[in-house]
């Protein structure tokens, strides 16, 4: 028994060196980096620290454009280090509520990636300009594999569903389009070898009728330049 707890007093002490001594500003860095070149958003992160036991948190995340700032949830990201020393790369994220409303999986084996979301009703503080802010909450699902870091070849599909309430902080706030008009979104995506399309974009206000698009096609490329579906293009549906 002495011997088994000087082996774990070791082993605790390893652990807290190991997390002591992590390079978490430089995991911070590269984690912007990387998400820098394929939004068309200024992406930050306030900080990032360990979670026991081997995770690491990211807090005060947010996206900004000229007309608003998208405020994150903090996320946990959790590798699988069991994997990894099967020459297998698996990570997850998820956000920190008990009902989990958004779960991440990222697998590399093989120079082959996949990526799977899943997004239950997770709320997204938005900030206008104006200084006025209003609930975004998403909810959809999305599945994309790629070779190597070919990410720009990708194949997948997707479903979301956008809902925003009613702005806060200003009698008459100055809403981004399309939100001016519509107060949910709804579309199926499909991705082949790196072309978006947009198979259905449903549109729906109170005060507006519902429209849509359909087989809109977009190369993944071109959403890290800010180029997304003209949705002026909208067409009113047909009653039912």
């Amino acid at each position: 028994m002495q011997i088994f707890g000087y082996i774990l007093f070791a082993i605790s002490l390893f652990y807290f060196f190991f997390v002591w001594q992590f390079p978490y500003e430089e995991v911070k860095k590269a984690i912007i980096q990387s998400v820098a070149g394929t939004l068309p958003l200024e992406f930050s992160i306030g900080k990032a620290g360990p979670s026991f036991p081997l995770q690491l948190r990211l807090e005060e995340i947010n996206m900004r454009s000229p007309f608003l700032s998208l405020q994150i949830p903090d996320l946990i990201v959790q590798p699988n280090p069991i994997n990894l020393l099967l020459g297998k790369i698996t990570v997850y994220v998820k956000d920190l509520s008990p009902s989990q409303r958004l779960q991440t999986e990222f697998v590399a084996e093989n120079n082959r990636n996949r990526i799977k979301i899943r997004l239950n009703n997770l709320e997204i503080k938005t900030v206008l300009a104006d200084g006025s802010f209003m609930a975004v909450k998403l909810s959809g699902e999305a599945t994309m594999q790629w070779v190597g870091e070919n990410w720009g070849k990708a194949n997948g599909q997707a479903w979301a569903l956008l809902k925003r309430e009613s702005p806060q902080g200003n009698t008459s706030p100055q809403l981004p389009f399309p939100w001016t008009l519509f107060d949910t979104i709804r579309a199926e995506m499909q991705i082949q070898e790196g072309i978006l399309r947009v198979k259905r974009l449903v549109a729906s206000g109170k005060d507006a009728k519902e429209f849509a698009l359909k087989d809109i096609q977009l190369p993944l490329s071109a959403l890290g330049k800010g180029e997304f579906p003209d949705l002026s293009l909208l067409v009113p549906l047909a009653p039912k």
